[in-house]
């Protein structure tokens, strides 16, 4: 599959961000985590139906690259995310959705490292989906991230392909 010729990674994996946020519901939660060189807190964890989900959409599409991949610290941060009441509440799955071109630059970048992380959340609750973005996409960091109890991972070239999996394998996805 090729990439969309016409945008960038960054723009496919915008849009997919989106895409994804249309098909929460209004008492799921919502956070989103940005990471770069280091990791900033875009939006706390908060339920969807108290938030403003077309100003979140739009904050989203303007997202730009810059600086490097340090997962490590985005995915920390978006750990950090989660309290105590969350983790206790079967109710609900607790889960970090990670949209990434999975080439990690700075930080930890082992990917057994990386691994011993997600395995970290997933003994306490938090699983994690990754969702790879463009032909470049580095399969074997997220094949061992995925290998973890809870964890699975997708790989897409444009934003076409993002909707059909969203439409088809949602649930699957976060569960």
């Amino acid at each position: 599959v090729k990439q969309d010729k016409n945008k960038t990674k960054m723009q496919i994996a915008n849009e997919s961000v989106n895409l994804l946020i249309d098909e929460l519901n209004e008492d799921d939660r919502l956070g989103i985590v940005l990471f770069d060189n280091e990791s900033y807190l875009a939006k706390p964890l908060n339920m969807v139906g108290e938030t403003d989900l077309e100003k979140i959409k739009e904050h989203v599409l303007k997202i730009q690259p810059q600086g490097g991949t340090n997962f490590q610290a985005g995915f920390a941060s978006g750990t950090e995310l989660f309290n105590e009441e969350m983790l206790n509440n079967s109710e609900y799955e607790n889960r970090i959705i990670v949209i990434t071109d999975a080439m990690p630059n700075i930080g930890e970048t082992s990917k057994n490292n990386l691994a011993k992380y997600v395995q970290e959340n997933a003994d306490n609750g938090i699983f994690t989906s990754f969702i790879g973005v463009g032909v470049d996409f580095n399969t074997n960091v997220i094949e061992c991230l995925s290998n973890v109890k809870g964890a699975n991972y997708y790989s897409v070239h444009s934003s076409e392909e993002f909707k059909k999996i969203m439409s088809e394998d949602f649930e699957y996805m976060v569960t």
